[in-house]
């Protein structure tokens, strides 16, 4: 019977619970506010993460209708796998964005 990796990884002297977490998120980020001179951004946050070594992180601004869906395909493609965590900033209302 093949072991679990978890079990392998204590087997070799390694605590599985000290292993870095690696997370890999594709950001999808709009405007805020009307204001353009406004600062606040998810982009601080995300970089101070993978400052760390916390986070893998590919992020874009989306502004016309067009764009998200852009970018969207672009997540899809292969070499983008290990980003399984997307995230959507937006401001909307039930219904849209």
């Amino acid at each position: 019977m093949a072991k679990k990796a978890s079990t392998t990884v204590a087997a070799a002297g390694r605590d599985p619970s000290t292993e870095p977490i690696t997370t890999a998120v594709f950001a999808f980020e709009g405007d805020w506010e009307s204001d353009l001179r406004d600062p606040r951004s998810i982009e601080p946050m995300l970089h101070t993460f993978q400052a760390i070594g916390e986070l893998k992180c590919i992020r874009r601004n989306v502004a016309t209708v067009p764009e998200p869906e852009h970018y969207l395909d672009k997540w899809l493609h292969k070499r983008y796998t290990g980003y399984q965590v997307g995230y959507l900033g937006f401001h909307g209302e039930p219904g849209s964005l």
